[in-house]
């Protein structure tokens, strides 16, 4: 059974190499996607708060496909069914992948993944 991050929070994801990410944003289970967090004194300063404040994904105008890997421990099914709830009408569909853990989307070289993902971009930017 794959774990939720919204449900079990106690997922560690110190266990996992967030890389180049971590310096864009980041997630936390119970609240979501977050601005990177400085120490406390520097937050204060950068956002007024001693915590970084919640992106409100309800804004977002954008269209969204959602790529998606059904045995994700970093983003659970139910994690995606929740961001893609919160992200509202922007979302356009999701495409699941339903063997697919989180890595596989870089290094499986027979993935289905590419052509999907420039059809998304062909329908989502003709032209380009």
């Amino acid at each position: 059974m794959v774990s939720s991050m919204y449900k079990s929070p106690e997922l560690e994801l110190r266990r996992f190499d967030h890389g180049i990410a971590c310096n864009v944003t980041t997630w936390h289970p119970l609240r979501g996607f977050e601005p990177k967090p400085f120490r406390e004194t520097c937050n204060a300063a950068a956002y007024g708060s001693r915590e970084p404040p919640a992106y409100d994904l309800s804004r977002v105008s954008a269209p969204v496909v959602i790529l998606a890997g059904n045995m994700d421990v970093m983003a659970a099914p139910d994690d995606i069914a929740e961001q893609a709830r919160r992200l509202g009408p922007a979302v356009k569909r999701t495409i699941a992948y339903p063997d697919y853990t989180h890595m596989d989307f870089v290094w499986d070289r027979n993935s289905k993944v590419p052509a999907d993902l420039i059809a998304v971009l062909q329908e989502y930017s003709p032209g380009s």
